[in-house]
């Protein structure tokens, strides 16, 4: 995910107009396998569409905030998982 958002922010710094749209909503217009010319016409079509929606590209600091969220969101899960197995094995 970060890949998009880093050369977005790179193109924008060069002066250019950067749209990113979420894989999620290019998904349903995939018709066959994937490869490059593929990517690009499904891209193409999705685009074509009056309402896909984008989103914009995140600052480093954006970017940042959402790692420690993430990171925060897993440790929270892990410790679910190891109280509900220590429950399961004291019952």
């Amino acid at each position: 995910m970060g890949r998009p958002i880093y050369w977005g922010r790179q193109l924008c710094k060069l002066g250019d107009d950067v749209k990113l749209m979420p894989a999620g909503y290019v998904k349903p217009y995939v018709k066959r396998g994937k490869n490059d010319a593929v990517d690009a016409e499904t891209i193409c079509e999705a685009v074509r569409r009056p309402t896909i929606r984008f989103v914009d590209t995140k600052t480093e600091e954006q970017q940042a905030i959402l790692s420690i969220h993430c990171a925060r969101d897993l440790a929270v899960q892990r410790r679910t998982q190891i109280a509900n197995m220590i429950r399961s094995l004291f019952a």
